[in-house]
Formats: C-alpha cells, sequence, structure tokens
C-alpha cells in the first residue's frame, strides 16, 4: 500500500491553483493574419493574462526581431545564374555574437529561404573565436590558402580543395595560417555576424 504524504498533497494543490490563477486558458490565435497582427495579439493575451508587463513584452519583442533579422536580412536571390561580385565584401566584427579579429570578410554569394552560400576572406593571423551554431548547420570548403580548423577537441589543418561540417553542436574555431578563401554554405540560412 502506498503511503499517501498530506503535506506534500496540499501543496500540489496550492500550485496547481496558483498556477491555474497565472496563467489562464488563452484565447485562440488566429495564425491567419499577418506577423504584426499575430505579435500583437500575443501581447494582448500576455498582458490580459498578467503573464508580462508592457516594458518586459517590448524589451522581448526587440530582443525578437533583432534574431529574426538574422534570417531575415539578407534578401533573397532571384534567378538560376549569379554573376560573382568581387565588390560586395562586407568587413565581418563579430561572428555568433563574439566580436573577432579584423581581417575576416564575407560576400554573399546565394540565399534562399533553404540555404546561404558565402564566400569568406581571410587574412594570415585573422581568427574567430570559440563558438558553436546553435540554430544551423555549416559545410564549408577551402578555395586558396590554409586553415588551422578546431572542431570539438580535434585540430585540422584544412588546404585547397577540403571541406568540413560543423553540426549545431559541434564548437569550433579558425585560425588563418595564410591568406584564405573558404566556401561556405549554411543551412537554414542564418546570419550570424
Amino acid at each position: 500500500m502506498k503511503k499517501i504524504n498530506s503535506l506534500y498533497e496540499k501543496r500540489v494543490q496550492s500550485l496547481n491553483k496558483i498556477l491555474t490563477k497565472k496563467f489562464k486558458k488563452p484565447s485562440r490565435v488566429n495564425y491567419n493574419n499577418s506577423a504584426e497582427n499575430i505579435i500583437n495579439e500575443i501581447k494582448e493575451n500576455m498582458l490580459k493574462n498578467n503573464i508580462l508587463d508592457e516594458n518586459e513584452i517590448q524589451r522581448k519583442l526587440l530582443s525578437i526581431k533583432g534574431n529574426l533579422n538574422s534570417l531575415f536580412e539578407i534578401e533573397n536571390s532571384n534567378g538560376s545564374f549569379f554573376k560573382y561580385n568581387k565588390e560586395r565584401y562586407t568587413q565581418v566584427e563579430r561572428l555568433e555574437g563574439h566580436p573577432i579579429s579584423k581581417g575576416i570578410s564575407i560576400n554573399i554569394l546565394f540565399k534562399s529561404d533553404e540555404i546561404l552560400v558565402a564566400e569568406i576572406k581571410r587574412e594570415k593571423n585573422s581568427k574567430e573565436p570559440l563558438h558553436s551554431n546553435h540554430d544551423h548547420t555549416t559545410v564549408s570548403t577551402l578555395k586558396k590558402g590554409k586553415l588551422k580548423l578546431l572542431i570539438d577537441d580535434n585540430f585540422f589543418i584544412a588546404e585547397r580543395g577540403d571541406l568540413w561540417i560543423y553540426r549545431p553542436t559541434n564548437h569550433h574555431s579558425i585560425l588563418a595560417l595564410e591568406n584564405s578563401i573558404e566556401i561556405l554554405i549554411k543551412y537554414p540560412p542564418v546570419k550570424t555576424w
């Protein structure tokens, strides 16, 4: 026969009452509306049910919109052929939120809803700090130069033609041993710089 702990049972009942009162069942959200309408509807539900106050909601919305920019701030490429443009390089200053050394620049070659293809130029001795991809996979190949890769606990020397992959669970960093050019594919197409 199972022994009943009445004090425990009372605590569970009290907790259930508190949670039920605090988190009332939200009204049904209509996802056929535009994104802004959905955000406003969620915001109203949070205010109505006393989940968050107005200031907390605004801070969280700004944070979410900032993170979404990483997906949507680069426009999708249109067409079937894309002429290479060496003038499109931009200097990278941060990677996955970490500041990086100078000497790394990126050229977006193609972007769709599924993938991002880019060319990365690395000057000798430029370095990416140890980080991980939380929400995407990256496959890279070296077009020119020489890189020292750290993937989890393993070091590799990448030379022209070598290929490597970073999965969301891998910690990794790169040191350019020579001026180098890397071609990478990210899926989904996340802007991490």
